[in-house]
């Protein structure tokens, strides 16, 4: 067996060819060509003698050996990421990179701000901030820090660090336009904007001021529902952190607000005491402290 097409290198692309499917999609991601990923799996089956895919038009598909390599490949990743976490573990100076996974629609002006000011006082810390609603393994090190809005009351995995930063409160928006021209009692003239819901009257739409108007739209997005509310489209139920900046829409009724989810900071154990990451956290929380008005809906003048 040729140990050189054995390396942790090689083990990668297996696992990324078996995981996307694509070598195209393991080249942009690898940054490599196409042909030289389909080479380097071609090398690891020659070196193992058996074939680990087949080639499929969806596809690249494991074979029953692929399978048998695929056990012992996911043993030396999750071997891999620990030897990182615990090299990082042992980083005692307030430099290198920060990975920060966060949902799109969080990216808001203050948080932005928040980590500016982080930027500015820790000038050989680079932040590398991953914008994405898809949930990272922290535990794989697709990222070191992650926020997520996750339902009130519900709790993180237990083999991560998790701290509750905030509550996220979250209320009814509609256009100014909307509002003064659409008669909100009637359900031939007015509707929500709604997400994925199967049926035009969710239980969301019926614990609000506004259970007859039915959904008319699903946009499942926060940015889009948010233009779309702009747009007078309807009546959106969206976090005020998002809608409460926007001179365009209009709380209604403006008083009330609902406590909906729960904004987490998580990470994974073995980075605990790594200063540069301990010292992110410590500032997030008190960055979240500090602005917890805009989070529970506190700031809304209109």
């Amino acid at each position: 067996m040729n140990n050189r097409n054995m390396n942790w290198d090689t083990i990668k692309l297996f696992l990324a060819l078996h995981r996307e499917g694509s070598a195209r999609a393991v080249a942009n991601e690898h940054l490599l060509s196409p042909s030289t990923v389909t080479r380097r799996i071609s090398e690891l089956e020659d070196a193992l003698d058996t074939k680990l895919f087949n080639r499929l038009p969806s596809g690249f598909k494991l074979t029953e050996s692929g399978q048998e390599l695929l056990l012992v490949a996911l043993r030396m990743e999750a071997d891999a990421y620990e030897i990182e976490r615990k090299l990082l573990a042992n980083s005692g100076i307030m430099e290198g990179a920060i990975r920060l996974t966060i949902p799109n629609h969080i990216i808001v002006k203050p948080l932005m701000e928040s980590l500016s000011l982080f930027s500015r006082e820790h000038s050989q810390v680079d932040l590398e901030i991953i914008p994405s609603y898809t949930p990272f393994d922290l535990n794989k090190g697709e990222a070191d820090i992650a926020l997520r809005i996750m339902l009130k009351g519900s709790s993180p995995p237990d083999e991560l660090i998790g701290t509750k930063l905030v509550d996220v409160y979250s209320a009814v928006y509609c256009s100014k336009r909307y509002a003064q021209t659409q008669d909100l009692g009637n359900a031939d003239e007015s509707n929500w904007i709604g997400w994925d819901d199967e049926s035009r009257y969710p239980d969301w739409v019926l614990s609000s001021s506004f259970p007859h108007l039915p959904i008319k739209h699903h946009i499942n997005d926060p940015f889009m529902q948010l233009y779309a509310a702009k747009a007078h489209m309807g009546l959106v139920m969206m976090p005020c952190f998002m809608c409460d900046p926007e001179i365009d829409l209009v709380r209604i009724p403006p008083h009330e607000k609902w406590h909906r989810f729960d904004l987490w900071m998580l990470s994974h154990p073995d980075l605990r005491d790594t200063l540069r990451f301990r010292e992110f956290r410590r500032f997030l929380r008190e960055q979240f402290e500090e602005n917890l008005g805009v989070w529970r809906g506190d700031n809304y003048c209109r």
